[in-house]
């Protein structure tokens, strides 16, 4: 009988400590504000000086931080695919008449396909990449899509060249190349996506080595100062 009221009375006592402690974190959350940037500076100074011992509350103070930090990221994202599809229709509404005139009206050539693939691709992955439903077909259009701005400049170059063909021998490997590391790029995001960037809890996402993304960035940054220089 004895050992039941020693039992009942130590459970009461481990729930009045759970809850004090409960208490003194809700307290905590609400004095910090995390979702005051100028609160959580102050707070975090005081925090960080000479002779302040860290506690679990401040670890998780930190880790709410970070959620409403990651979470201000997410909606800066989502407000910048909203102003460049904004940008993107305010400007097919200006053009529009003069596209009609000078595009819809011609006849079907490549250069007419490739104005129309660049034209409304970008606006259509972009709608998509807003409201959250990307498919694979779409992303992967991504890479086409930059090759065939790339072809739009070489035309561009070649015709500012008077159709030399000497320039058509430089700029053409450049595009191969550019496009092959795109794809392996894009070949390697896609093993990437499949497996899950983030396994919780605090750990890391399995990369691959980023100097590889970096060499293929290298010829079309070449590529690219080239064209920009000619047309220039």
């Amino acid at each position: 009988m004895v050992a039941v009221v020693r039992n009942d009375a130590e459970g009461h006592k481990d729930h009045e400590e759970g809850t004090r402690a409960v208490t003194r974190m809700t307290s905590l959350i609400v004095s910090i504000k995390p979702w005051d940037e100028d609160g959580l500076q102050g707070y975090f100074a005081r925090r960080d000086a000479p002779g302040t011992i860290m506690s679990d509350s401040l670890d998780l103070a930190a880790q709410i931080r970070l959620l409403f930090h990651v979470l201000k990221l997410s909606y800066d994202s989502i407000y910048s695919k909203a102003a460049a599809v904004t940008f993107l229709v305010c400007d097919i509404c200006w053009t529009f008449p003069d596209e009609v005139q000078y595009i819809w009206r011609s006849k079907w050539t490549l250069a007419k396909v490739l104005y129309l693939i660049a034209r409304y691709y970008a606006l259509m992955y972009n709608f998509c990449e807003l409201v959250g439903h990307i498919s694979t077909v779409i992303a992967a259009g991504s890479v086409v899509f930059t090759q065939v701005a790339d072809i739009i400049f070489i035309q561009r170059v070649y015709a500012l060249y008077h159709r030399n063909n000497k320039i058509l021998f430089f700029l053409v490997p450049l595009l191969l190349v550019e496009a092959t590391l795109n794809i392996y790029s894009a070949t390697l995001a896609a093993n990437i996506s499949e497996g899950g960037l983030v396994t919780p809890p605090n750990t890391l996402a399995r990369m691959p080595s980023h100097y590889r993304f970096l060499a293929a960035s290298v010829p079309y940054g070449c590529y690219s100062n080239v064209n920009n220089g000619r047309c220039e």
